[in-house]
């Protein structure tokens, strides 16, 4: 009796022994699997950035904060490519970045088809599209940033035509005004709409009496010596945004131009906000907070791109605020 006892205590013991040892492998298999999955690199996302100009500095401003908040997940690269208003770089570009498989593009097209046979290509190559500011109705985009065209120019006219009524018209001098547009653009035009409103609405007595048309500073210089010599006496200027403004503004200063004259634009451009806040003819312009939107594109990509978090909406808005010298010190230091 007792040698059987000792015989199935052995069994006991030899069957513990054995599930204990199965156990440690199954549990260091575990850990070996586990420590190899962290040690697994993270999948790196690409996305390109691909712009009108690198001499627009609200869209340079954009795509550094794109970049910074790409720096935030430590595995997407921010890239930007700019095209500088040509459409044939613009295809070119858009076939090379296809080519080469990044996992996304952010578009600021000038026009509704520009480049669209190439963004078209790239979707269908399986790379998520977002765009910035232009609609392309035809292209099965992921979402867009873009502005109200028509509201955004009413801010714009508004603050100048309510500068030039309280400045100008209250001191009895005679608004003359001109609006610089860029009618290539469709957008551009709705802006130049809101734009002429905003003025004759807040100041009924301004004349509009020229337009010009441009988008960057180095034209700007231009429109603004073509404004004075047709109207030395203009002292009111609306315009699509920030960068022609300070082409404009260059041209009035070094013509020795300096008081009873009101510039006005909109992307809020760090220049043209210190122009704001030491008291020159730069009045104002529209804070559209496209460094927010610029760190927006990248969040929404990389929700799209790895499932996480939320989608954007379809179709978002930039924000409005109208920054003048009443309120200009909120954004300088």
């Amino acid at each position: 009796m007792r040698k059987l006892l000792s015989i199935i205590l052995v069994v006991v013991m030899a069957f513990a022994v054995g599930c204990t040892a199965n156990e440690q492998a199954a549990g260091t298999a575990a850990d070996d699997s586990t420590a190899a999955a962290a040690q697994e690199p993270a999948r790196e996302y690409s996305i390109a950035a691909v712009c009108t100009s690198a001499g627009n500095q609200s869209t340079t401003n954009m795509v550094e904060h794109m970049q910074m908040k790409a720096a935030e997940y430590g595995n997407v690269t921010v890239t930007p490519y700019y095209y500088e208003a040509n459409v044939n770089t613009l295809v070119e570009i858009i076939e090379n970045l296809t080519s080469q498989n990044v996992d996304a593009i952010v578009l600021q097209a000038q026009g509704t088809s520009d480049g669209l046979d190439a963004m078209k290509a790239a979707v269908e190559a399986g790379i998520k599209v977002a765009l910035f500011d232009t609609d392309m109705p035809e292209l099965d985009y992921s979402f867009i940033y873009c502005a109200s065209e028509y509201d955004l120019g009413y801010a714009i006219g508004s603050s100048a035509g309510t500068w030039a009524t309280e400045n100008l018209v209250a001191n009895g001098i005679e608004v003359i005004a001109g609006v610089n547009t860029y009618r290539e653009v469709e957008p551009a035009i709705h802006r130049e709409e809101g734009i002429v409103d905003g003025i004759m609405e807040t100041c009924p007595e301004a004349q509009i009496v020229m337009y010009t048309d441009c988008c960057t500073t180095a034209d700007g210089v231009k429109c603004g010596e073509d404004f004075l010599a047709a109207y030395p006496n203009m002292n009111l200027i609306g315009s699509i945004n920030d960068a022609s403004i300070l082409g404009i503004y260059e041209a009035y200063t070094s013509a020795g131009i300096t008081e009873n004259v009101g510039l006005f634009g909109t992307d809020c451009n760090e220049e043209n906000v210190k122009i704001i806040a030491n008291n020159g003819i730069v009045r104002g312009t529209v804070d559209l907070n496209l460094g927010g939107v610029g760190k927006l594109f990248v969040e929404g990509l990389y929700n799209i791109l790895t499932g996480e978090g939320d989608a954007p909406e379809k179709t978002n808005f930039f924000p409005m605020i109208s920054v003048t010298a009443e309120n200009v010190g909120d954004y300088v230091e």
